[in-house]
């Protein structure tokens, strides 16, 4: 049930005039920050596909939810989404845009 109390509505405008598009937009330059630590970048020399062994040379011990992006020797031809589900590795070779 919601209140309809010019007070309460009152306090309401006072929060949301408060989120302004300033601060909406540094929330979310700290989002973007966390995500890119978050997505690791690798350019390790890997067969095509990657290997399990390679994957874990190139990242580590793969934990629960892990995201990265592998850009095979850096040359930018193969380039890898690999995802983690905690206990293994799974990679889609991603198309270049034309």
């Amino acid at each position: 049930m919601f209140c309809t109390c010019p007070a309460y509505a009152e306090r309401e405008r006072d929060v949301i005039d408060k989120l302004s598009s300033e601060t909406v937009n540094e929330e979310f330059r700290k989002t973007q920050f966390e995500l890119d630590r978050i997505i690791r970048y690798s350019t390790s020399d890997t067969a095509n596909p990657p290997t399990d062994a390679e994957l874990d040379s190139a990242f580590g011990t793969p934990n629960k939810g892990f995201l990265a992006v592998l850009d095979d020797d850096g040359g930018g031809t193969a380039v890898y989404l690999i995802f983690s589900d905690g206990t293994s590795w799974f990679h889609q070779l991603m198309t270049k845009a034309v």
